[in-house]
């Protein structure tokens, strides 16, 4: 019995002198410190990846233009295609650029082409009266691959007398009269359509609301709107956008 009780005495000083939990050397805790940014992270990424992105949109001022002008489009390729003008040289209207080009594509043989030439003509003798006019270039422009420089030289003939007024009389090139029609569609390349395209000084492109033939009074307003400074620092509207 009394060795029982000793095996039990035994038992209990042996409890009572445990030792305490070590404290954790600085390894130990730097190690802890680490695995806790580490979980931190992953909770993190798992709320990022499950919460669903906020787009904030933001206010782009677009011009208001008036009624009368119609689609918008951004200098393009057009501009920088070559032409064959009647002395021979190869030309771009980006080498234009600062002016306001009138852009009428035409065929030597057109007779509504040429309709719409004189109204154009008019508009810009108009603009003469009342100011400089020498910043306006009127571009003929052939679509017509068979047209020759005699034939175009004699379409222009009637309307070039003006000293007022600067001409360019030319042929599409190939590019020029793809990139026209990819950008403003068919109507560019089809002369009896009377597409005039007017590109302001800082190389944008507008149409004319007005389906078909412009009237001279139509074509002096597109000139006088684009001449003046109605977009010095807002964005223009994108391609094919309506006024």
């Amino acid at each position: 019995m009394r060795y029982f009780f000793m095996v039990i005495l035994v038992i209990l000083l042996a409890a009572c002198r445990s030792e305490p939990d070590p404290i954790p050397s600085g390894f130990d805790l730097n190690k802890t410190a680490i695995a806790q940014e580490t979980n931190l992270a992953v909770t993190q990424q798992a709320i990022a990846s499950s919460t669903p992105n906020i787009v904030r949109a933001t206010a782009t001022p677009i011009i208001d233009h008036p009624d009368f002008v119609g689609s918008v489009y951004p200098n393009g390729d057009w501009s920088g295609a070559a032409l064959t003008d009647l002395e021979g040289s190869r030309r771009t209207l980006s080498d234009y650029a600062g002016q306001l080009i009138v852009l009428q594509t035409i065929a030597a043989d057109c007779a509504v082409c040429q309709e719409q030439t004189q109204t154009i003509v008019e508009a810009v003798q108009n603009r003469a009266a009342f100011d400089d006019a020498g910043d306006i270039i009127i571009t003929l422009l052939s679509v017509d691959a068979t047209d020759t420089p005699a034939e175009l030289e004699e379409y222009a003939a009637p309307y070039t007398t003006d000293p007022a007024i600067t001409w360019i009389t030319g042929q599409a090139s190939q590019g020029l009269t793809q990139s026209l029609s990819g950008t403003f569609g068919q109507g560019a390349i089809n002369p009896s359509a009377g597409m005039v395209i007017f590109i302001a000084p800082d190389g944008t492109a507008y149409l004319s609301s007005q389906a078909g033939l412009l009237a001279a009074d139509q074509v002096e307003a597109m000139i006088t709107y684009l001449r003046s400074p109605f977009s010095e620092s807002a964005p223009t509207e994108e391609a094919g956008a309506g006024g």
